[in-house]
């Protein structure tokens, strides 16, 4: 239950972080680009979907792939990976990457754990 309400939090957080450089201008302390706005739309997407699709029984698998992509996404910055220059990523948004990687692909695990127990 805690996996549910996490993802559909961290998909709110998604939408807003996806739709928010479409309305303020750039500068701010994580990246404007229109590329990494559209792959938190997506994922935000995905992660609505994984919440409503069977009673949330996908937001432990979602939030295992989102903080692998996560951790991608900070090691992809920090060795100059693709997509690296499409979406050029701040230095916060590194730190959120290692952060939210690690407690999602825990929180993930744990919550896939217990699902698979209770069933």
């Amino acid at each position: 239950m805690i996996v549910r309400w996490t993802v559909l939090a961290f998909s709110v957080v998604l939408l807003l972080a996806g739709a928010i450089p479409f309305f303020v201008p750039a500068g701010g302390a994580t990246s404007s680009a229109p590329a990494y706005a559209a792959f938190h739309l997506a994922g935000a997407l995905f992660g609505f979907a994984a919440v409503a699709w069977r009673r949330g029984q996908f937001a432990p698998l979602f939030s295992l792939v989102f903080g692998v992509l996560d951790l991608y996404q900070a090691l992809a910055s920090a060795a100059s990976w693709f997509p690296k220059d499409l979406f050029g990523w701040t230095p916060v948004d590194d730190g959120l990457h290692w952060v939210l990687g690690a407690v999602l692909i825990l929180l993930g695990a744990t919550g896939w754990i217990y699902r698979k127990r209770s069933s």
